[in-house]
């Protein structure tokens, strides 16, 4: 295949649309799910006001928001304190430029994606409420990241372990509560 038909210039303008075409669709998929996810929570708080948050989300966001300001740093350096051949400047410069957007917007992300908010029956994860007594089971997943698929009823949702965690406790919690009012309402 003959690519002769791009020069220099128009390579460097058309791998630079792709990625930057890419980010903006990853940007507006992340806008998308933080606004549907605030518009659920709010519903979700109004019907239970006393809900408790679980609250992960502080240390993927300042390690992904780190490198994001890494990679700013290496767009600011490249070509005076890390030397590149001129040609190639601009593809280093889009790279960096767009891992810093892929990181920033990951960041964001994860103020949605680490939180649980709790009920006395449920939990509240991504918009959707979940009630305790949907769960049939808790599987590890495979990978490098420790994560867990809780089943409930036909969805299954995956959670990083730590998170999975803390919803047993509170499933069991709510289970014990329930037979313990059972048993106390037949005396």
């Amino acid at each position: 295949m003959n690519f002769s038909m791009f020069n220099d210039s128009m390579l460097m303008w058309v791998i630079a649309i792709i990625i930057f075409g890419f980010i903006g669709w990853s940007t507006y998929k992340t806008v998308k799910l933080i606004m549907a996810n605030r518009k659920a929570l709010e519903l979700f708080q109004s019907q239970h006001p006393h809900a408790g948050v679980l609250d992960g989300s502080k240390k993927s966001m300042l390690l992904t928001f780190a490198f994001g300001i890494v990679c700013i740093v290496f767009l600011c350096i490249t070509g005076t304190v890390i030397k590149v051949d001129m040609s190639q400047i601009f593809y280093y410069r889009v790279a960096y430029l767009a891992l810093a957007l892929i990181f920033f917007g990951q960041g964001v992300e994860m103020s949605v994606r680490k939180k649980l908010w709790f009920a006395e029956d449920g939990f509240f994860y991504m918009e959707k409420f979940y009630r305790f007594r949907m769960i049939t089971s808790y599987e590890r997943q495979k990978g490098t990241v420790p994560t867990v698929k809780i089943q409930i009823g036909q969805d299954g949702i995956v959670l990083p372990n730590n998170m999975a965690v803390v919803v047993k406790e509170h499933a069991e919690a709510w289970k014990t509560a329930k037979k313990a009012s059972k048993k106390k309402g037949k005396r």
